[in-house]
């Protein structure tokens, strides 16, 4: 199972947008404002680094670190939250709700 999917099983319910990358992601952003953003590290056009000053830009509100990688000291200080990979499917949702909180 593809994890955009798993994502999407494990959150059910829940309205889900998908971005393969960045520029995609601000697309979406520009249309539309979600309730939290789960940033992957690996995003298709770059890095999660290098996307996240143009995401805050136009979203103010909780970004979640979803990766395997740190996303270094200077990134962590300003994400709602972080799932490292691999990650327990029955814990996402409570951890997704209590970034919102």
């Amino acid at each position: 199972m593809e994890l955009q999917a798993l994502v999407a099983v494990c959150l059910g319910g829940w309205e889900i947008l998908e971005a393969s990358g960045g520029e995609e992601a601000l697309a979406h952003l520009r249309l539309r404002q979600p309730d939290l953003v789960l940033l992957d590290s690996q995003l298709e056009d770059g890095s999660a680094q290098q996307w996240f000053p143009q995401l805050r830009s136009l979203f103010d509100g909780p970004i979640v670190w979803f990766s395997s990688k740190d996303p270094g000291p200077d990134l962590a200080g300003q994400l709602a939250g972080q799932i490292h990979k691999p990650f327990d499917p029955l814990r996402l949702q409570g951890q997704l709700l209590n970034a919102l909180d």
